[in-house]
């Protein structure tokens, strides 16, 4: 529940900040924000100075509130039901974010974490081990796949989607979106397609296009532009592309590539094929899916050649079967996000996932030839 306070003239909270106004430290009451003159503000303001006139939106139990404006010299004036868009404006918003499986605030306490002085956001709520959380969410231990419910500045929400430790979800609420360009974003992304599909331009050079011309066509600003880029990931692929070919020049790859064709040649092509499914299946749970494509794929085009079989099924299966991490919860963040709101264990995956795995790559098997023959 949400409470209104107005402070009045002989407060004892007047040229305070939110940060020493004594409600959490000694009332465990969080401030969300503040109205004045008509204009409201949201999320961590460690410059915001009280004066009288002030509304502040409070979060806490209600008698911890009672009480607080009793002491400190606020009137509790309302009880209130927000809405999302009630707290968004142009500067703030709400947004959400799972606790990812490399995250340091696995097994520390909002409070403990110093999270509002860490990230500059508002911790609302938790959802966790299967349950909605909004009281006393500052003392309990957050644990891998615990969603939160952030309120803040969009500079700091948007901040989020650089933290290792945090799967954002969407936008932050409210935001602001160009529905005018809506239209031109669609012929753009029509024009690129069909200059792929014809085969006049190659895709990453049609892709770029497409990026300048949504810029250029206001689709986008440059930093948001800039945001969007996924930096770990291309430094990602920057990295593991001189590894791949260390084990191709090294002859690292050549020699698990004799491994497979050793253990699994007997069974034909479909066999071998089988094994470097495997192989990517088994390094996904411990790196990334892209990461694992990169360095099995490489010991799959040598297996093919040492076959005289098509690379492109071979290259085709890696790719597909390092994204088929569906028996353990760590092989990708789809299974993270669904791993506490579902109050599933860590062999729930295996037992689950384990047949659909077998049954998609017993689909691949049978049907990946066909399309692409060896």
């Amino acid at each position: 529940m949400l409470h209104e306070l107005l402070v009045v003239p002989d407060s004892a909270l007047l040229g305070r900040t939110f940060a020493d106004s004594m409600l959490a430290s000694h009332f465990q009451v969080e401030i969300l924000g503040a109205l004045r003159q008509g204009r409201l503000s949201l999320g961590f303001m460690p410059n915001f100075h009280i004066e009288a006139g002030d509304r502040l939106f409070v979060k806490g139990l209600a008698p911890n509130v009672t009480q607080a404006a009793q002491l400190l010299g606020c009137q509790r004036t309302a009880d209130l039901q927000l809405s999302d868009k009630d707290l968004t404006t142009n500067e703030a918003g709400l947004g959400r974010v799972v606790i990812g499986q490399t995250s340091d605030l696995i097994g520390q306490t909002v409070r403990g974490a110093e999270f509002r002085t860490r990230f500059g956001l508002q911790v609302m709520g938790i959802w966790h081990e299967g349950r909605p959380l909004a009281a006393g969410v500052a003392d309990i231990p957050l644990h891998l796949g615990d969603t939160l419910l952030l309120l803040g500045r969009r500079d700091a929400l948007e901040h989020l989607r650089e933290e290792p430790s945090f799967v954002v979800l969407g936008n932050p609420a409210g935001d602001p979106r160009r529905l005018n360009r809506a239209p031109v974003a669609i012929i753009i992304f029509l024009v690129m397609i069909s200059l792929v599909l014809a085969g006049v331009l190659p895709i990453a050079v049609a892709a770029l296009i497409g990026a300048v011309m949504s810029v250029l066509t206001g689709c986008l600003t440059m930093d948001e532009a800039y945001q969007a880029i996924q930096w770990k990931s291309l430094f990602l692929i920057i990295g593991m592309l001189p590894l791949a070919v260390a084990m191709a020049t090294t002859g690292a790859a050549d020699y698990l590539a004799e491994l497979v064709v050793g253990a699994f040649g007997t069974l034909g092509p479909r066999g071998v094929l089988f094994g470097i499914m495997l192989l990517a299946a088994l390094l996904t749970p411990f790196m990334s899916n892209a990461a694992a494509t990169l360095l099995v794929v490489p010991i799959a085009v040598l297996t093919a050649q040492r076959l005289s079989l098509d690379v492109r099924t071979f290259a085709m299966a890696v790719a597909l079967a390092a994204s088929s991490s569906l028996m353990f919860p760590l092989g990708h963040q789809a299974n993270i996000l669904v791993f506490s709101p579902g109050g599933y264990r860590f062999f729930d995956y295996t037992r689950v996932g384990l047949p659909l795995t077998l049954l998609i790559w017993l689909v691949l098997l049978l049907f990946l030839p066909l399309f692409m023959p060896f």
